[in-house]
């Protein structure tokens, strides 16, 4: 299927895992450059080899500071065209 997502610039909060991680090798596999972000370093780096994410850091998104920073680190200057927040407070 062809969404039409080719080198779309997506960002995926809680991607180490489970669904998060779905949603950015989906999103990937359609041809996005994919920042995925999670709490936790030692799975987000396997997911982001995993996934073949474009980019990828550490942040709790409960967080307004961790947000800020993620987000302007995704963005560097280009615009995001999907964000995807799968997180749990």
């Amino acid at each position: 299927m062809d969404l039409g997502l080719k080198d779309c610039k997506a960002f995926v909060a809680g991607a180490s895992k489970g669904l998060g991680k779905a949603c950015a090798k989906a999103l990937a596999g359609e041809g996005a450059r994919v920042f995925i972000c999670s709490r936790n370093a030692d799975e987000l780096g396997r997911a982001a080899a995993e996934v073949g994410a474009a980019g990828h850091a550490t942040a709790d998104v409960s967080q307004p500071a961790d947000v800020k920073r993620v987000v302007a680190a995704a963005i560097a200057g280009v615009a995001i065209g999907v964000f995807v927040s799968h997180v749990f407070a």
